[in-house]
């Protein structure tokens, strides 16, 4: 026999649907918010970062002797990756190569490069010098690009190498940054450095 439902049964259970149907889209208001919220805290950490980078850029440009933009440069990268496990280290070079400046400052990261390996002696380092633009390796032991180095010559796993390049486009210096937790830094960190 056919099962037939009263008004009264017809309306309660048109309720409840309408209900159901309220309380999902509760629910995707809810979700929807969060992520907005989330995507407003994102772009306001970046527009703090993008207003950090311009102080540096302004700072940078009051100063033309050598040593103290080295001192400037290295503390406004500190700035910029303020909060990451990093270490970072600024290499000057003359136009034949020699260091003439080193900048270092230690921010947790455990893998300080060593003052008494030459900025060349470095397989990472000579990479980017050699090729004159940036290196980023997430996880040291898993670049096929250095497979077979030795790892234990290497206290970091995760680095992010710049190149510093005189306005004739020649490299003048690097930027490295380094980690020995894999992958310490982000897309978005590198690009700003």
């Amino acid at each position: 026999g056919w099962l037939f439902l009263s008004s009264a049964e017809q309306k309660g259970h048109a309720r409840r649907k309408v209900m159901e149907d309220l309380e999902e889209e509760l629910v995707q208001m809810r979700s929807d918010q969060g992520q907005q919220e989330k995507a407003l805290t994102v772009s306001e950490n970046r527009r703090k970062r993008y207003s950090r980078l311009q102080e540096a850029v302004s700072s940078l440009a009051s100063s033309l002797e050598a040593k103290q933009l080295a001192e400037m440069t290295i503390h406004q990268a500190a700035q910029l990756l303020n909060g990451l496990p990093v270490d970072i280290t600024l290499f000057v070079l003359d136009a034949s190569g020699k260091e003439l400046i080193r900048e270092q400052r230690g921010m947790g990261g455990g893998a300080e490069f060593s003052a008494e390996t030459k900025v060349h002696e470095d397989p990472l380092n000579a990479w980017v010098l050699a090729k004159g633009a940036s290196l980023v390796i997430k996880d040291l032991e898993k670049d096929f690009r250095f497979r077979g180095l030795d790892m234990s010559q290497f206290k970091g796993r995760s680095f992010h190498l710049s190149p510093l390049l005189s306005s004739q486009g020649a490299v003048a210096g690097l930027v490295r940054v380094e980690s020995t937790r894999r992958d310490a830094m982000d897309q978005e960190d590198g690009r700003l450095l």
